[in-house]
Order: C-alpha cells, then structure tokens, then sequence
C-alpha cells in the first residue's frame, strides 16, 4: 500500500532519548531504529486525527527515565529529497503497515480510517539494519538530516487525554 507523497507523518516523542526539552530540537534517535532493526513507527496522520496520536504515543510503553514530550512531524516527500543527497545503495523509505488488533500486518485491502487495529501504522523503512556496536554513519547521518525538516511539537499539557495544542502539522522551521 502506497503513502501518498504530500502526507503528513506523524512520530511519537519521548524526552530525554527522543530530544532535548531546554534546546527543543529533535535528535538523531528520534528516527533511528533500534539495534538489528531496520524500522521505525510512525503514524499516518490522514488515516487518524490529533487526538489518537497523543493517546497512542503515550500508550507506548516508556523506559522509567524516559516522559512522553508529544510528537514531531514530516511530509513523506521529505524522505526523497534526503535520499537524493545520499549514494544509490543507502535508502530509506516509508512503507504503510496498517495493523489489526493483534498488531499483525494487514494484507487485506482495501483500510479504512475506521478499521480497527492501527489502520494509521506506517514504518520509516532503512534498507540495511542498525548494527549494535558499529557506527552506523550512514542511519545516523540520515536521522540527523530528517531531524532538520521534522516540526517538533511539545505538548503542553501531557496530563490531559486529549491534543489541547497547535494543530497537529508541518511547518518549515529555520
């Protein structure tokens, strides 16, 4: 299933491995799978609504030193203008994996916003996995790049159940 190149990507955030609260920027991990991972969650913010992802980031379960911050944005054509500053063999991607309540891969289409599971899962798809203990220069160089284009939003009120904040969107920062 195909993620159209306009929209709007939405990736939970944890303070302090996701991003740093008193400079509020983005790092690198933010978009870094996890060792001998290749993938990293995001949302599809077309399939959900600014409500759903505050309660499915913060539903995620959370190292003890780490605390929900709120979410950081992209548009999918972010992706290809990153990948075209990088050589041919390195790629990343975003692949739609909607997910049933069993948080198993759908292969029936076609999803509907109101299907149940997370019809709105999506993945952020390196072509070659982290490896725990290497440097991975490339992954990290990438994360970094995105971390520049993806809109932060803090939530100021974590508490609360539902998104009481800007609009859940992108906008170019400098």
């Amino acid at each position: 299933m195909n993620v159209n190149n306009e929209e709007l990507l939405v990736r939970g955030i944890v303070h302090p491995l996701f991003c740093s609260d008193s400079k509020n920027r983005l790092k690198s991990q933010a978009f870094l799978p996890p060792p001998n991972r290749n993938d990293v969650s995001l949302l599809r913010h077309a399939y959900t609504n600014d409500d759903f992802c505050k309660k499915q980031t913060k539903s995620i379960s959370i190292a003890m030193n780490q605390s929900y911050f709120g979410v950081a944005t992209f548009i999918h054509k972010h992706i290809d203008l990153i990948n075209s500053t990088f050589d041919a063999e390195f790629k990343v991607f975003i692949n739609a994996t909607p997910l049933d309540t069993n948080n198993n891969y759908r292969k029936d289409f076609p999803v509907f916003i109101s299907d149940k599971g997370l019809p709105m899962h999506s993945d952020l798809v390196y072509n070659t996995p982290v490896v725990r203990g290497e440097p991975n220069t490339l992954h990290r160089a990438f994360a970094d790049k995105l971390c520049k284009v993806a809109y932060l939003l803090k939530d100021q009120h974590p508490s609360s159940d539902k998104w009481e904040n800007e609009k859940i969107c992108w906008k170019e920062i400098n």
